[in-house]
């Protein structure tokens, strides 16, 4: 199921589930983002490309996402 999601009334909650699933991350990736090496934000962005989904979360379709 996707659903919009209004980032600014829930930053909270989605800062703690960033930290949540973080734990879970390889070190490998936590380092070579703390050092800017790799950007999570294009690796997000691109994944919700390839689900064709806009930047809120909403199906928008491959060809428009």
């Amino acid at each position: 199921m996707n659903a919009e999601i209004d980032v600014d009334k829930e930053t909270d909650r989605l800062y703690a589930l960033a930290c949540e699933h973080m734990q879970t991350l390889p070190l490998e990736l936590l380092v070579a983002s703390a050092n800017e090496i790799i950007d999570l934000n294009a690796v997000a962005q691109a994944e919700l490309r390839a689900r064709g989904l806009d930047a809120v979360g909403r199906w928008v379709g491959f060809d428009k996402a």
